[in-house]
């Protein structure tokens, strides 16, 4: 299967998982076989080592229902990114893409060249996405207290912001999308 079929049935199914108030993931092949999927709670989905090591080498999505619970006017409502144990999760299960879904945005990370594993989730990405977050944190509070932005938006911007500047430092393909 190519690559572009393989996306769209994986952006069909975000299209379903979407506007879930609970968390969703899926997890295919390279050939388009849906391996498993796990429904989770409001705000996580806890997987067992065997289920790790059935999505190693997996295409995956999820969604983040976070957003849902504000309203349309505030900017949280957008949803947010990863979090630090969605790519956690990614580096243990070498995933050849992460994806995720917001009320507003599609998320995708795939790693560099050299792919990730669970040391380099440990070694790399995780003190890099430590240090980067401290960093945009301070920037954001700056820009808070200067009234330069409001509370909500430094909150809803902040993961993109640290995730786009860690993908560039560490080469890693991160993007967002718009529904």
């Amino acid at each position: 299967m190519n690559e572009e079929s393989l996306l769209e049935i994986v952006r069909k199914q975000e299209e379903q998982i979407r506007a879930q108030r609970f968390e969703s993931a899926y997890f295919w092949d390279q050939q388009g076989n849906l391996l498993f999927t796990k429904d989770g709670e409001v705000d996580r989905i806890t997987f067992s080592d065997e289920e790790i090591l059935r999505m190693h080498s997996a295409i995956a999505t999820h969604n983040h229902p976070h957003g849902w619970k504000y309203s349309e006017r505030d900017p949280r409502r957008a949803g947010y990114t990863f979090s630090s144990k969605d790519m956690q999760l990614a580096c243990q299960a070498s995933l050849l893409l992460i994806r995720v879904v917001t009320p507003k945005f599609r998320y995708m990370m795939k790693p560099s060249l050299q792919g990730w594993n669970k040391t380099y989730g440990e070694k790399s990405l995780h003190p890099e996405y430590q240090r980067t977050y401290q960093e945009v944190r301070t920037e954001y509070r700056a820009k808070v207290q200067a009234r330069l932005i409001l509370q909500t938006e430094a909150e809803s911007l902040l993961r993109h912001e640290v995730w786009s500047r860690v993908a560039a430092r560490l080469g890693l393909v991160y993007c967002r999308e718009e529904f």
